[in-house]
């Protein structure tokens, strides 16, 4: 399972929020990706692991890890910045 930091959604651009995002998030369920700090929220991506690493590969094409944070949810439950 993948999320997207809610909050840097505004760095991605509207063609890949059109195209990339919002059809694998069509619930908008998000999860607290990084509980110690207060914009840790994430989206979570509603498609296989295959699509979300697809998915998460083009955004970086264009954005480093730092602006748009990524996470992938550990076997343990926890969220990891991919």
């Amino acid at each position: 399972m993948y999320a997207i930091n809610v909050c840097d959604l505004e760095r991605v651009s509207e063609i890949q929020r059109s195209f990339l995002i919002a059809p694998v998030c069509q619930r908008r369920d998000t999860v607290n990706c990084e509980p110690k700090m207060v914009a840790g929220y994430g989206v979570v991506l509603e498609c296989h692991d295959e699509q979300a690493q697809a998915i998460v590969d083009v955004i970086r094409i264009k954005h480093p890890r730092n602006l748009v944070r990524c996470y992938k949810r550990t076997r343990r439950g926890t969220w990891r910045k991919v």
